[in-house]
This record gives C-alpha cells, sequence and structure tokens, in this order.
C-alpha cells in the first residue's frame, strides 16, 4: 500500500494504481500544513483548490500492468505537494483547468460499494469492490450466478467518450483501468492501533468526499457522525465548478464567490440517465470506524441507506 505520515502522528495506509490512493495522500498532506490559518471560508477554499490538483493529476495517471510490482504513484511526493501547497491563491481562483495539471479529462467511472470493517482483536480492513454501472456487463455467470463486472469502460478507448482522455489510460494486454476507488486505514504511529477505517462509493466523488470526512474529523474536530453526515461540497475540476449539497454553510458559499467560484447544488446529469443509472445516488457514500480515546464509533453514510453493525 502507499503511506505517509500526517500530523498528530498519524499514518495513512491507502490503495496504489490503478486506485486513487495517490491523489488521497497528495490532498491530506497539502491540507495538513495548512490547517487552523484564517476564515472557515479561507479553509474551505483551500480545500477546493486541493481537490483541483489532485483531480488534474489523477487525469494523467495510468494503470499498472498484472505483473508490475513497482507501481506507477509517481504524482505523491514533498516536491508536488509543497508545490500545490505554494501555488494556491488564498483571495482567487483560476479557471483555466490547465493550472491544475488538467491535460486530460478523467475517464468518469461509476458504481462501488465499500465495506469497513474492525475485528475484535484490532484488524482493520477497508474494501471498496464494483460491477461498474448497473448489473455491470449485464451477463451473469452460469455456473455461479455472479454479475461480471463492465470495468473496461474505465479504460480511455477511442471513440467512446466524447472527451479527451489520457492516452495512456488505453486498453492493453494484462492493464488495469484506472479508478476512483481508495480504500484507507489510518493508525496511531506511536503504538500502530487503527485510529480510522474509511472508504466510499460513488464513483468520482468518492476521492472528494473521502478526503473530506478525514478532514473534517481529525482537523475540524468534528465528530465522526457529523463528519459524515453534513453536507458536503465536490469539485473534479472538470467541469469548473463547485458542486454542492443542500444546506450547506451559505456564508461560505458566499466566501468561495468571491474568490471566483462558479458554484451550483447537486444534480443528476444527463449522462447518468442515458447510462441508465437514473435515480442512483448524486453523491458519493463515505462508510467510516473512527477509533478515539478507546470508543469505537461506526458510520453507514445515510446518503446510500448504509448503516453500521457490531459484535
Amino acid at each position: 500500500p502507499l503511506s505517509t505520515v500526517l500530523t498528530k502522528d498519524l499514518v495513512v495506509y491507502t490503495a496504489p494504481s490503478p486506485a486513487a490512493g495517490c491523489p488521497l495522500l497528495v490532498i491530506l498532506d497539502v491540507i495538513s500544513k495548512m490547517v487552523n490559518i484564517g476564515t472557515p471560508a479561507l479553509f474551505w477554499h483551500r480545500i477546493v483548490e486541493t481537490w483541483k490538483y489532485a483531480y488534474g493529476l489523477k487525469s494523467q495517471q495510468s494503470g499498472p500492468l498484472m505483473s508490475e510490482r513497482k507501481l506507477p504513484d509517481r504524482c505523491y511526493n514533498c516536491t508536488v505537494t509543497d508545490y500545490i501547497r505554494n501555488r494556491i491563491k488564498d483571495h482567487k481562483t483560476c479557471n483555466n483547468t490547465a493550472h491544475y495539471f488538467g491535460v486530460y479529462e478523467a475517464t468518469e467511472d461509476a458504481g462501488t460499494a465499500h465495506i469497513s470493517i474492525l475485528g475484535p482483536n484490532g484488524d482493520a480492513v477497508s474494501v471498496t469492490s464494483t460491477i461498474n454501472l448497473c448489473f455491470g456487463a449485464l451477463f451473469a455467470s452460469p455456473s455461479t450466478g455472479i454479475i461480471l463486472n463492465n470495468q473496461m469502460v474505465d479504460f480511455h478507448i477511442p471513440g467512446h467518450h466524447p472527451w479527451k482522455a489520457n492516452p495512456a489510460n488505453g486498453v492493453a494486454p494484462f492493464k488495469q483501468p484506472m479508478s476512483s476507488m481508495c480504500p484507507t486505514i489510518i493508525v496511531n504511529q506511536r503504538d500502530d492501533t487503527v485510529r480510522m477505517v474509511i472508504g466510499a462509493s460513488g464513483g468520482f466523488k468518492i476521492l472528494s468526499a473521502t478526503s473530506l470526512v478525514i478532514i473534517r474529523h481529525l482537523w475540524f474536530g468534528d465528530c465522526i457522525e457529523d463528519a459524515v453526515n453534513q453536507p458536503r461540497l465536490h469539485h473534479q475540476l472538470k467541469p469548473m465548478v463547485v458542486e454542492y449539497e443542500r444546506g450547506f454553510p451559505k456564508n461560505i458559499l458566499r466566501g468561495l464567490m468571491c474568490r471566483g467560484h462558479a458554484i451550483r447544488r447537486f444534480r443528476i446529469r444527463d449522462g447518468r440517465r442515458k447510462s441508465g443509472m437514473v435515480g442512483m445516488p448524486v453523491n458519493s457514500a463515505v462508510n467510516v470506524i473512527s477509533i478515539e480515546n478507546g470508543e469505537i464509533h461506526a458510520v453507514g453514510d445515510c446518503r446510500r441507506q448504509s448503516f453500521a453493525d457490531g459484535y
């Protein structure tokens, strides 16, 4: 797995390529050194700007071959995160996608389910799985009845998508397509005990939602229930707009607009209707377990009728 040490002596472990663990570490590293500075609106502006850089980096990644052991997660290092931190302007945003490394548009993924597990002995498991679109490839195994996925559409297929996608994410023998999944476990560095088990479902929004719940819980100081259930923002660089859930604080939205951000409420896109995804939740659902002061708190995201169960 990929890993990094955050403030408060916490170590983050997350999934390497073809998952989105690398952009997640970029977000957490950048934000961890910008907390408790400025107004709430300014901090949210910094979060949105960091998301834009992370999604730009994600659009340039390519999935590894099945045989590769050293995975190509070159976007995460101190040079990259320091560069991003220094480029964020507190008083304004930029509407040029190239400013955020957005040369290509990432191939949009979908579906997914996530489960976070903590065993009685302290072992933790974070698993995100998917058949991709509704009913996957529309085929089931005649022997097992298991529905087969159509994960192949997460590759860049010339002529299949209307946007400019990264050719490095093209189809090739033994190649793995890029994904937004980022199952994550956070442990205390001093004794290796588990602090958080987290992950999400929801395609492109997995990355922003997972990072935001971690940020709200660890650095905003929100209890884990509020960190999951409070209204969220989302920005994936393309389109160049901040999406917000109903009930998000209006003063924060005004602060973002004053810095040049375009905003709109979450909505179901026409593309979802065309792909047979009508009725699917618009946002990502984060399922998380937090252990603090010896107490275990598990939260299933109400956005997809998730729930927690215990032993």
